[in-house]
């Protein structure tokens, strides 16, 4: 059953990269600052997963983190904005996700934008056990709301999103050192991929 629900979202996330979409705001409140909410949402996710072990025992945080990724995994790979970022950390992110929605209960099938809203609906919670789990009674959570909310209090190791999140973030410190948003992400992904044959992949990040 776990190996048929990463082969749906590894499916899933193969579609979403052949569908481009509009860039789209991560939910009100999710983020730490306003002015460029798609730059906080990729700090933010890296710092939220910086120290996991952290998030055990505090469901909001657990519930935030969890948001963000689900956010980032829909909007990394497909948004214009982003497309010098090399594809392989698209990917990663998606293989993230799967992972999270395994450890909280959440149905492999479900719509990421449904799963995020609810996610930061319930990280707004707090310590409201009652009002998260109404943020957690959709149709997208299989464990339900009793079920998600006990794991987003004890979701067990993760071991990709901390990593997925932190390569993301160093990525973007990359690309604005060289200038790279500019640069065709075609060319951009083949000049990365050379570097990495030259360097026999030393300090590189996926």
């Amino acid at each position: 059953m776990r190996c048929l629900l990463l082969l749906l979202v590894c499916l899933s996330a193969c579609a979403e990269l052949r569908t481009p979409q509009r860039s789209s705001l991560p939910p009100l409140g999710l983020v730490s600052r306003t002015n460029d909410p798609g730059r906080a949402a990729i700090d933010d996710a890296a710092a939220a997963w910086d120290t996991p072990g952290q998030l055990a025992g505090d469901p909001a945080a657990m519930a935030r983190a969890a948001a963000l990724l689900e956010w980032l995994a829909a909007e990394i790979p497909t948004a214009p904005r982003w497309s010098p970022i090399p594809r392989q950390l698209g990917y990663d992110l998606g293989f993230a996700r799967t992972e999270t929605r395994l450890a909280l209960g959440i149905r492999a099938d479900a719509p990421a934008p449904e799963v995020t809203a609810a996610l930061a609906a319930a990280a707004a919670a707090g310590g409201d056990a009652a009002a998260r789990a109404r943020a957690l009674s959709g149709s997208a959570f299989a464990q339900g709301p009793d079920g998600t909310g006990a794991r987003l209090a004890a979701p067990g190791t993760l071991s990709l999103p901390p990593t997925v999140t932190a390569n993301l973030r160093r990525e973007v410190v990359r690309l604005d050192a060289v200038n790279g948003w500019n640069q065709n992400p075609v060319r951009l992904e083949e000049a990365v991929r050379a570097g990495e044959r030259s360097t026999g992949g030393l300090g590189t990040f996926y």
